[in-house]
């Protein structure tokens, strides 16, 4: 069961001593991928601007996603062509996420299965070439959830691309993200079936942040606050950065149905990450939740 505690705006108040932040050069972050990546119509909300706020002024995060793309070479819009692939190699960036492979799924991109794992290969190795020599980071895609419009295929993303991804991943040393296991039962925040509003981009933006920053599993401690009549202010180490928070009206989570505070992108404030949502009324509860 995932560690989380409970929040109560009413009447709890917790108190952190939070270490300071370590000062070295910008690290710059490049976020590869389709238009889960790009993030069209979300602006700061895309999970690359809530990456960045997450990880803080230590690092530069840029998107690269390019929508429609695929990884395929020899699929309908492949990565290698999108403009978006040429900026992030020129770059020279420190870390690269590589998220890909929804578009892959696709009958008249699958038909050529056999080439997505050479292919996977060969974008690794383009940017091992360079001269940054950058941490490579591979994700599995998110899920292709119901009432997402056909051809995206669930069964070929579950059951072929993202274990072929962890396969490599495994065999080549390289770190990775579980993008589509962790968020299997996440679906309210893709409202089309297959790219997320601004809840689900805090979402991966967690997940991202974790594995980035080296996550410590422990609970962290919080401390609640009032911003102003209507809004209230939690913050919590930056050593716990993959912590996303929620609001729901009872402290019964079974029986509850848990919502990320929305249009809420936590801010890095040097030694603590810190949000400010709503204050929604006496009875509202809130947690501290790694998804």
């Amino acid at each position: 069961m995932n560690p989380c505690f409970w929040l109560v705006l009413s009447s709890l108040l917790l108190h952190a001593i939070f270490p300071k932040q370590s000062i070295h050069a910008a690290v710059k972050v490049a976020c590869v991928g389709d238009s889960i990546t790009a993030g069209q119509g979300l602006g700061a909300m895309s999970y690359s601007s809530r990456l960045g706020s997450l990880l803080g002024s230590d690092y530069t995060v840029r998107n690269y996603g390019a929508g429609g793309y695929c990884l395929l070479k020899n699929g309908e819009f492949p990565y290698w062509t999108a403009q978006q692939y040429n900026d992030s190699l020129s770059w020279e960036p420190d870390i690269v996420l590589i998220l890909l492979g929804t578009n892959d799924s696709m009958p008249h991109n699958w038909k050529h299965a056999e080439e997505f794992l050479p292919d996977l290969r060969d974008l690794i190795d383009s940017y091992q070439a360079l001269q940054s020599q950058p941490r490579i980071i591979l994700d599995t895609p998110t899920p292709v959830y119901d009432g997402a419009l056909p051809p995206f295929d669930q069964s070929v993303v579950k059951n072929e691309i993202a274990p072929t991804i962890r396969s490599l991943a495994a065999e080549l040393e390289l770190e990775f993200l579980e993008f589509h296991d962790r968020l299997l039962n996440e679906g309210q925040y893709f409202p089309d079936g297959i790219h997320p509003d601004g809840a689900g981009t805090a979402l991966m933006a967690s997940i991202a942040s974790e594995v980035i920053g080296h996550f410590n599993a422990d609970a962290p401690t919080a401390l609640i606050f009032t911003v102003s009549s209507s809004r209230m202010g939690i913050e919590w180490p930056i050593h716990s950065p993959g912590y996303v928070l929620q609001e729901c009206e009872s402290l019964s989570q079974d029986a509850a149905d848990w919502k990320i505070v929305r249009f809420t992108a936590p801010k890095h404030k040097g030694s603590v990450i810190r949000a400010e949502p709503r204050k929604r009324g006496t009875g509202r509860f809130f947690r501290l939740w790694r998804p």
